[in-house]
């Protein structure tokens, strides 16, 4: 099969203040594992794991590090279904509760969660005075391209180096 069956996750809530505190209990459980403060700990997450950490940050008030790969964040895709807890929800309109700073990645041809989302997060984060990094990639070539564009060999390695170095710069 293409993924792993976990019986004991929680169930899927997609980005809605139901995931909040699963993602709560995440941070709390690597702040326990590691000893770290909250500041310490930064999150990377892709597409609607993105959106939920920055829900999360928002809702929380905390000051961790997050980096949102393609992130939906306004409740709305181009393409699919949202969950019904997720209707209604957008972390754009509570980006004011979000303490710690950002990292937003997305490909400018997304078609599934169109750039405009990261973009209008970073207007507000920006509006606020929030630290804030912002990197589009034109990997699509001005094309629509299918959301799993950061998965393709010619541009995985630079996501994951942005990402990765910018959480490190972040948490020493």
């Amino acid at each position: 099969p293409d993924y792993i069956d976990c019986p004991d996750a929680p169930a899927f809530t997609g980005v809605s203040p139901a995931t909040v505190p699963v993602v709560d209990a995440f941070v709390r459980i690597a702040q326990r594992a590691t000893g770290f403060r909250a500041n310490r700990i930064g999150i990377v997450g892709y597409s609607r794991g993105g959106g939920a950490a920055l829900l999360w940050a928002a809702r929380m008030h905390r000051p961790n590090r997050i980096t949102s790969i393609a992130g939906m964040v306004t409740g709305q895709l181009a393409f699919g279904d949202l969950t019904p807890e997720e209707i209604g929800t957008s972390v754009v309109a509570e980006a004011r509760g979000i303490r710690g700073p950002v990292l937003l990645l997305h490909d400018r041809g997304d078609s599934i969660v169109p750039i405009s989302q990261s973009a209008d997060l970073a207007a507000a984060l920006a509006g606020r005075g929030r630290r804030l990094a912002t990197h589009w990639y034109d990997d699509c070539g001005g094309r629509a391209c299918n959301h799993d564009w950061i998965f393709d060999a010619r541009w995985r390695a630079d996501v994951l180096d942005r990402a990765t170095s910018w959480t490190l710069r972040q948490v020493a």
